[in-house]
């Protein structure tokens, strides 16, 4: 019987999650349409058929409809699908980080649906929206009482850390860094301290970096192409919410070596 508890409260969890998820991906498609985030039914983007509560059910209506419109037959884009299971993942990686710490695993969720959202819209439209930093700045508030332990001067100092250097680096190569990217790496920087924003960096930066060598080894860029650089901080940050005190201790461990 307790098994059956326990399974029932993961896959609330796991719901919760692929449902907080489900809108960011309608955030992030509709935005850069003009269409109303908060409001309007869902509908197929193929055949605009509103689309009825069976439906709407993350990941099993996918999986039902063998990732096919019912009105239309059109394929329903499989990142839909894989953002809903990432968001129940998440859930569940939350709670199973935190455990009975609700007020850590609400501030973390509310953080990845933003972080979600920023990376899939920049991803798309190369274009972060200043709503976004100023609701991760309100995120980082909450997490001052949600995570005591990351110091206000921490969050301070984590504003600059990386958003100066960056700020830096656009000014003498243009196209280097959006004002989106500088403005994100700020707000991020406050979310998660200074320790925080450290992990950011190293594994935006490794991850963006590695990407853009195998892309010119392939030849599929040139040296000016240009990549969103949201999604790599947004990744980044993302693991720092889970554990970017343990990887900063990690490296620092290392270095004295």
């Amino acid at each position: 019987m307790l098994f059956c508890v326990q399974a029932l409260l993961w896959l609330f969890w796991f719901f919760l999650g692929a449902c907080l998820f489900s809108f960011a991906g309608v955030v992030a498609c509709r935005l850069p349409r003009g269409e109303g985030t908060l409001w309007g039914r869902s509908h197929c983007l193929s055949c605009g058929k509103i689309l009825g509560p069976a439906e709407l059910i993350p990941c099993l209506s996918y999986l039902l409809q063998r990732g096919r419109c019912r009105g239309c037959g059109g394929k329903i884009p499989a990142r839909d699908f894989g953002i809903e299971l990432l968001g129940g993942l998440c859930a569940c990686a939350a709670m199973l980080r935190w455990g009975g710490e609700r007020d850590r695993v609400w501030v973390t969720l509310l953080a990845l649906l933003l972080l979600v959202t920023v990376a899939l819209t920049d991803y798309d439209t190369k274009e972060i929206y200043d709503r976004f930093h100023v609701l991760l700045l309100l995120c980082g508030v909450a997490a001052i009482w949600a995570f005591p332990e990351t110091e206000l001067s921490a969050r301070l100092i984590g504003c600059v850390v990386l958003s100066v250097p960056m700020l830096i680096v656009a000014l003498f190569l243009p196209y280097s860094f959006g004002g989106g990217d500088i403005k994100l790496a700020f707000a991020l920087g406050f979310l998660l301290g200074w320790r925080g924003i450290v992990c950011v960096m190293f594994l935006s930066f490794f991850a963006a970096g590695s990407l853009c060598i195998w892309r010119l080894a392939r030849k599929q860029a040139g040296w000016k192409d240009q990549i969103a650089f949201g999604p790599f901080l947004c990744a980044g940050a993302a693991v720092a919410l889970f554990y970017g005190n343990e990887v900063v201790d990690w490296w620092l461990g290392l270095a004295k070596y």
